[in-house]
């Protein structure tokens, strides 16, 4: 009997085994887990003011070129719509404040580039004028109008910008881009995700150093250079003066550079007889627009100014020819 038994117990061992745990209800199991949705990310980019450092003759035209690497496909804009340019003079911005790109959501990184030329209307203005030529000359003018059509635009590059924000920069970004640019171009834009910053108000655009020419003749005549910029009290103002080789005053020198205080009063100068440059500083004793003048009463010369701090504006001179060059 026992022999039977033992058997019996050893199958129904192995069978328990092969047949495993109970089986799970229907309804019971386990969903998988599933990742988190991603969330997407808004993204904005506005375009606040443009400035120039050097016109190079106006007719300043702006290419901006924005996108993603996503279905968002690069975006071109121009300012001016019309491909004639602003009219624009040296060390000046100007108001775009528009919205140049918006996704809902961004993909991958986003890149920017910006390009500023002078654009040279003369191909443009020599086919225009061939036009109205052909309704009297025919057919004899179209080699004229070929050689036009085939001459290269003189259009001068101002200046450019790039850059690119990877998808992880993008996240909740919020920020603001002041005076950037490569060359004679400065940007002022902003790109953001949900809140837009302030605009800020219209920029001043300044020369890191003036170049400028000062007349003089010994005896006869003072040429002189006039310079305004606000100061508050505690501020230090700083300018160096460079005469600029070959030198034609060796023998004659006598020039210098005066500061004066909002009410008109010298508070600091310095006169120079025989060395080529100059530096001059002052601590401000009140608030207000200070004047600084560079003059000469020796034999004209070039010359370089710098201020530290360059909000420094030139308002003039006293005649004699005395001038700034702000681009050559």
């Amino acid at each position: 009997m026992k022999r039977i038994l033992i058997p019996i117990l050893v199958i129904g061992v192995l069978l328990l085994s092969a047949c495993g745990a109970p089986p799970i209800p229907p309804g019971a199991e386990t969903p998988p887990t599933s990742p988190p949705a991603e969330q997407p990310t808004p993204i904005n980019v506005t375009l606040d003011y443009f400035g120039v450092k050097c016109a190079h003759g106006g007719n300043v035209q702006l290419v901006v070129v924005v996108g993603d690497e996503g279905e968002n496909k690069m975006e071109k804009r121009l300012f001016p719509p019309v491909e004639e340019g602003y009219p624009m003079g040296d060390y000046e911005t100007k108001k775009i404040g528009q919205k140049i790109f918006h996704t809902s959501s961004v993909k991958g990184d986003l890149k920017m580039s910006v390009l500023a030329y002078h654009r040279d209307q003369s191909k443009t203005e020599y086919l225009a004028l061939i036009e109205m030529m052909e309704w009297y000359y025919g057919d004899s003018i179209n080699m004229l109008k070929q050689l036009v059509l085939h001459m290269p635009e003189n259009d001068e590059l101002i200046g450019y910008y790039e850059n690119t924000w990877s998808a992880d920069e993008l996240v909740d970004i919020k920020k603001q881009y002041s005076e950037v640019g490569i060359d004679d171009l400065r940007l002022w834009f902003s790109v953001w995700s949900d809140t837009e910053p302030t605009p800020p108000s219209k920029p001043p655009l300044f020369p890191d150093k003036f170049k400028a020419f000062l007349a003089g003749y010994p005896l006869i005549y003072t040429g002189k250079l006039y310079f305004e910029g606000e100061v508050h009290s505690g501020d230090v103002i700083n300018v160096s003066v460079r005469q600029i080789p070959p030198y034609d005053n060796e023998v004659w020198r006598n020039w210098g550079v005066v500061i004066s205080d909002p009410q008109g009063k010298t508070v600091k100068s310095i006169t120079e007889k025989e060395l080529t440059s100059c530096s001059l500083s002052h601590t401000a004793k009140s608030d207000g627009f200070y004047t600084i003048t560079i003059w000469n009463s020796g034999y004209e010369f070039n010359t370089e100014i710098q201020f530290e701090p360059k909000e420094w504006n030139y308002i003039g001179n006293n005649g004699h020819g005395s001038k700034v060059i702000y681009c050559e």
